[in-house]
């Protein structure tokens, strides 16, 4: 009597099954795979995420650095020309009123300029 289990027919489904378990195998194997790249896409995706934020937050601060900037730019500039130029102006009117004077009051024409280069003197601690 001849085996069962030596037949053709039990070959093929000897083939088949270690063909379904090979296909199986190499199933789990490709999800795995899936997954570990799932993970890996998330992770990167929340690298992206983070490093667009940090650019954000980096162009605001270099934002309002240049608007400190601008305003404290015009500060200066009007400090500058506020309190200096008046200051000029004060003296070049004065330094009028001397050279009036050297014609006629030489004293005071001197007394002014005295006055008048005392006020120059001080500007620059009046200033700061």
């Amino acid at each position: 009597m001849e085996q069962v289990t030596d037949g053709p027919m039990w070959r093929a489904w000897g083939i088949l099954g270690a063909g379904l378990l090979f296909t199986s195998y190499t199933a789990v194997l490709v999800a795995l795979r899936t997954r570990e790249l799932s993970m890996t896409a998330d992770l990167l995706q929340d690298e992206i995420d983070r490093r667009r934020l940090s650019e954000e937050s980096l162009y605001q601060s270099r934002r309002r650095i240049a608007m400190v900037e601008e305003t404290l730019r015009g500060e200066i500039a009007e400090f500058l020309h506020g309190r200096i130029q008046t200051r000029l102006l004060i003296v070049s009117h004065r330094l009028g009123q001397c050279e009036a004077l050297i014609n006629g009051d030489l004293a005071r024409a001197r007394t002014l300029l005295q006055e008048i280069r005392d006020e120059v003197d001080q500007t620059p601690e009046n200033v700061t």
